[in-house]
């Protein structure tokens, strides 16, 4: 009777793990299919955005009539203080006809580097006056590197339709990853099983177990983004020709023939089978992903043989069982094979009614904590594979964008705090001295996660880089207005499609006069409390990012000793109690106006924040909440 029982479900184990096995690979591949599609996409996004921002720059500084001028002391001037601020970029700026005007580092054997600049194709682009991105060479440490080089042609101050010459930067390829953030993305979507993370391949030692993520030139140079080590960048330096008779050329050769595949592709290198996955990041560059089978099966082949092990004490025990008392186990047996048949082909939700005592109790609680124990894991393994690693991307990137302490100016008290609803949050603030002027930002971006994150980053980025204008220009060349309009009309354009917009309230404070300038694009409007009454700021213009060619209403007012500014997001305000009833502005503006005069900003941010909290009670925080409050307290002594 025993042999009887046993023997089927062996049969039976036998068969649902094959079962199992099929369906695990199956979904393992098609999972890891999916991630590294999301994992180039996002690449995708971050490469366009790159190449966008590169180009914006190379633009806007060939504009500037210091460089059109070709006068090296006047584009020194402007180049000078962008070199330490992209310290992996080599500048040069050359005339039409080759000659050097500037470069970021010291230049040797300067007419050899004319005359190899003539021949350079990325050169000549220029001077016919396109904007191009070529893969070159650059002398760098008395050796020559290869590099994308980003080509700006630069027209003349009389002649707008006369190329005066070029600027120009050159990027090394193996710090190409660090440069445009690449290596970032990458590091945090790389491969783990049991979250440990997956080794490389290295085929140039011998190593051919593993995962590697690529880039590939259409000229068949190698950049490795996401791997910064010193066993990688020697790669990024060899020659498509040397590319070609190295290590890496089975799987240069094997990612060309599988481009226009949207789906992994099993090949086979040295007998060794391998899941490769080709796409396009841009005109230029293809992502590759390659992950050997073993690899990807691994966790599939540790979980089965747990099961069989698992199955093996059920045989066991089900065998003692039936020893002892066949009669009574007899019809609970069957019940028990049918449950391990249903779960050993998919349907972990099979359960047992537990009303036997003893080993058979036993038998039928090790069933059905196995079907619930798989039946978690593939729902873990569905619900976190890609969210977990979009929230990690997403905090890293707002992270990285938080200021961590605010400007010090003479004559100006500063604090700010910054408060999110969820992991992930959308409100962002900034604060900077420049040339003694003091600017103050607090914005708002519609939706949450690595959407609003990259968004952020961009919204930031173009700001920062108008309020450099202004202060390279003057602020009467270059008004709080036209810095606001910059960001609308290029978010618009560029990202319209996206509906990704932004609120922001952007002021300009003079400590030595108290003369504040200020612009609103469909922010909150912010308080002045101005000795015993307040005044609510307001400046019309819409949110960045909607409408294109868009005009911002740019307003000022004297602020005299004493005086505090307080600027917030909706979440202060639409700030709800228990009851539901939101803290509004008139609550904030009748707190404001009994505060004693004596409070610095940081005691004023913190009343605010401790009344909202008290507000709120229990209840839970569904937006995010920014604070920013600036005091002002003795004009500047000009110096």
């Amino acid at each position: 009777m025993t042999t009887r029982v046993v023997v089927p479900m062996v049969i039976c184990f036998g068969i649902g793990n094959t079962i199992l096995f099929v369906f695990a690979a199956d979904r393992m591949v098609a999972e890891q299919q999916a991630n590294q599609m999301r994992r180039a996409k996002t690449l995708d996004r971050f490469f366009h955005a790159w190449e966008k921002d590169v180009g914006l720059m190379l633009r806007s500084l060939s504009l500037s009539p210091a460089i059109r001028s070709m006068n090296q002391q006047q584009a020194s001037r402007i180049l000078s203080p962008i070199y330490p601020l992209t310290p992996l970029r080599n500048w040069r700026l050359w005339e039409a006809d080759g000659s050097l005007v500037s470069a970021s580092e010291q230049v040797i054997n300067i007419p050899l580097q004319q005359k190899r600049i003539l021949q350079d194709p990325g050169f000549r682009d220029a001077r016919a006056g396109r904007f191009n991105f070529k893969v070159s060479s650059v002398q760098s440490n008395g050796r020559l590197d290869a590099c994308l080089q980003a080509n700006q042609p630069v027209y003349g101050l009389n002649d707008d339709a006369l190329v005066q010459g070029i600027l120009s930067f050159c990027i090394p390829l193996s710090k190409l990853g660090e440069d445009s953030g690449l290596l970032l993305v990458g590091s945090e979507s790389e491969l783990t099983q049991a979250g440990t993370p997956v080794g490389s391949i290295e085929p140039h030692v011998g190593k051919y177990r593993g995962h590697s993520f690529f880039l590939l030139n259409k000229s068949g140079n190698l950049v490795f983004p996401v791997n910064s080590g010193a066993r990688y960048s020697h790669l990024s330096l060899l020659s498509p020709q040397r590319v070609a008779s190295s290590s890496w050329a089975p799987f240069v050769k094997l990612a060309k023939e599988s481009l226009g595949q949207d789906k992994f592709r099993l090949v086979e290198v040295h007998g060794i089978p391998f899941y490769m996955l080709v796409l396009p990041v841009s005109s230029e560059w293809l992502s590759v992903t390659v992950v050997d089978r073993e690899t990807i099966l691994a966790p599939v082949m540790r979980n089965l043989r747990n099961l069989i092990i698992a199955q093996l004490v059920t045989v066991i025990v089900t065998a003692l069982a039936i020893s002892f008392a066949c009669g009574r186990v007899s019809r609970p047996i069957k019940d028990a094979g049918k449950a391990i048949k249903a779960i050993s082909t998919g349907d972990f939700n099979a359960h047992l009614d537990e009303v036997y005592p003893g080993e058979l109790g036993e038998l039928y609680s090790s069933i059905n904590q196995t079907g619930g124990q798989l039946q978690k894991l593939l729902e873990q393994a569905l619900a976190h594979a890609v969210t977990d690693q979009q929230l990690e991307t997403a905090k890293t990137i707002q992270k990285s964008f938080i200021v961590e302490s605010l400007p010090v100016v003479e004559g100006v008290e500063l604090s700010a705090y910054f408060l999110p609803a969820y992991e992930i949050g959308a409100d962002w603030f900034d604060a900077l001295a420049i040339d003694d002027l003091c600017y103050l930002a607090v914005a708002d971006v519609c939706d949450k996660g690595v959407a609003s994150a990259l968004f952020m980053s961009v919204f930031r980025t173009l700001v920062r880089y108008g309020l450099s204008q202004e202060s390279i220009h003057g602020p009467s060349n270059t008004p709080l207005s036209e810095v606001v309009s910059l960001v609308n009309n290029y978010m618009a354009k560029n990202h319209g499609e996206t509906f990704m917009f932004a609120t922001m309230f952007l002021a300009c404070f003079a400590s030595d006069t108290g003369r504040l300038r200020y612009v609103s694009a469909g922010h909150e409007t912010p308080l002045l409390r101005k000795g015993d009454h307040c005044l609510r700021l307001d400046a019309k213009g819409p949110a960045m990012g909607l409408f294109q060619g868009a005009t911002y209403e740019l307003r000022d007012v004297q602020l005299d000793p004493g005086d505090v500014l307080v600027i917030f997001s909706d979440g202060i305000i639409d700030a709800r109690s228990p009851s539901g009833d939101p803290f509004g502005m008139d609550r904030l503006e009748s707190m404001l106006l009994a505060m004693s005069d004596s409070l610095t900003a940081d005691q004023i941010a913190s009343e605010i924040k401790t009344n909202v909290s008290e507000h709120i009670n229990d209840a839970d925080q569904f937006d995010d909440m920014t604070l920013m409050v600036m005091r002002f307290t003795k004009p500047r002594v000009l110096r």
